[in-house]
């Protein structure tokens, strides 16, 4: 990629201005994909589960219209694995759909810190997958994040609930789509992987979405239908921006403030308190995903 070629090492006062850019892009990215969950919870209240889904890839895809302003002709878009990025999609599909049936039942806090399981789940994956070497501070990483899931779900407790499933459905199936991703960036193009993670599924829900379909009532349930994906859109946009002015390992902490603003939502939204052991099991997770990106800084 042109972008990434230089021809002189850039000035260090120039270095840590891009880096501090990087890190602005990024959390206004996170504080935006953080943004989907309640804005999906609300619109799942007057509207159908599914047509939210659809309403996450419909008004992504126009904001990826508008962002990334594609060739009209597909075959510009540099896709050389379609299969695989057929799958990639369906991945990225389902894990929005157990998230948003998670919604249901969880607090926005308690389904975020399930999902803050991501990173401490693709590690494992990898080293069962790609015979990673598993390293000390790693092995007390995975650890930790499996005691705070389960501090978090209390599978044994009278507090159980069935979003507990769905968010582990999430999990499971975004970190698939995160590894099929890694292995794609090899062959195919940003913007065919950003383009077709959100068309295919619009065209897959536009079908379905139909016998369910329930007309807004009002300007609030538009709003949150949309916001949806825009939000969503704006967020994964940024993401890419954010990685072109500092290096994964600065931004990748970053994402754990997802948690604050799942915390604000559910408190100014939704009225949510949660419990203590969903905070201690939010804060283990944390730390294992902490020690996870500090064993991989020392590679």
């Amino acid at each position: 990629m042109a972008e990434e070629l230089t021809l002189a090492p850039m000035p260090l006062h120039g270095a840590h201005a891009a880096k501090n850019r990087g890190i602005l892009i990024m959390l206004v990215a996170v504080m935006c994909i953080a943004l989907i969950d309640p804005a999906a919870k609300y619109a799942a209240q007057r509207l159908p589960v599914l047509q939210v889904i659809w309403g996450r890839y419909a008004f992504a895809a126009v904001t990826a219209l508008i962002l990334f302003r594609p060739s009209l002709n597909p075959a510009r878009w540099g896709v050389q694995r379609l299969g695989l990025q057929l799958i990639r999609a369906c991945l990225l599909l389902s894990a929005t759909a157990f998230n948003f049936l998670a919604l249901h039942t969880l607090g926005l806090v308690e389904n975020q810190a399930i999902v803050m399981l991501g990173p401490v789940v693709i590690t494992g994956l990898s080293m069962v997958l790609f015979r990673e070497r598993l390293k000390t501070l790693i092995m007390l990483g995975l650890l930790l994040g499996l005691c705070g899931a389960l501090v978090v779900i209390r599978p044994t407790g009278d507090v159980f609930k069935i979003g507990s499933l769905f968010a582990i459905g999430h999990v499971l199936s975004y970190a698939f789509y995160v590894l099929l991703s890694k292995r794609l960036l090899q062959t195919e193009t940003a913007l065919s992987l950003n383009i077709l993670a959100v068309f295919v599924p619009t065209v897959i829900l536009s079908v379905i979405v139909v016998p369910v379909w329930v007309w807004p009532a009002d300007v609030a349930s538009w709003f949150a239908l949309a916001s949806v994906g825009f939000v969503g859109g704006v967020g994964h946009f940024l993401l890419v921006i954010a990685h072109r002015h500092a290096p994964a390992s600065t931004l990748a902490p970053l994402s754990y403030t997802q948690l604050c603003w799942a915390l604000a939502g559910g408190l100014v939204v939704f009225q949510e308190w949660p419990a203590v052991q969903t905070l201690a099991g939010a804060l283990m997770i944390v730390l294992s995903g902490a020690l996870i990106l500090a064993s991989n800084r020392r590679r």
